[in-house]
């Protein structure tokens, strides 16, 4: 339930549907709760609604303590930043430009429960390079079956490999 209402940007709804859980379970360690899964989609949930009310200590708090999944991480990284963001605006008192952003993300890297800890090198994975490299080297011209192959192999769309 948490999930769609995140998806659909339902806040209003999502709120009440919080509000229904017991605060002890929410702020639970993942490790003792029996469904991961749910409870990982409700910490997220709170992550984002923490977000909209600018309590970022809880925010940084969820995010810091408790392991996610990889499927919860380009959210969590996507609020994690933005959390940042509006911490420097509102002490600033301006917006901030793209490179007040980019010393942001440089001062406050991701943390390790959202962020596998893999370096991006040009928009790529270090593992991802290394394979486009090794394929390169044995085949510079490859065609276009074999393009499939290689963006299936390095999870990247077919596009990004030509």
């Amino acid at each position: 339930m948490c999930e769609t209402l995140l998806q659909n940007d339902d806040v209003v709804q999502l709120r009440r549907l919080l509000r229904g859980i017991p605060s002890d379970w929410v702020y639970a360690d993942s490790r003792t709760v029996s469904d991961c899964k749910s409870h990982q989609s409700i910490l997220k949930s709170t992550a984002r609604l923490a977000l909209d009310d600018g309590n970022f200590t809880l925010l940084f708090q969820i995010i810091e303590e408790n392991h996610f999944d990889y499927e919860h991480h380009s959210l969590l990284q996507q609020i994690w930043y933005q959390a940042h963001y509006a911490q420097a605006t509102r002490r600033r008192g301006r917006q901030l430009t793209a490179v007040d952003k980019y010393r942001l993300r440089r001062r406050y890297p991701l943390p390790a429960t959202i962020w596998d800890g893999e370096e991006t090198v040009y928009c790529f994975k270090q593992k991802v390079r290394e394979v486009l490299k090794q394929c390169y080297e044995q085949n510079k011209y490859p065609n276009p079956s074999e393009k499939y192959v290689l963006a299936r192999h390095t999870g990247l769309t077919f596009t990004q490999v030509c």
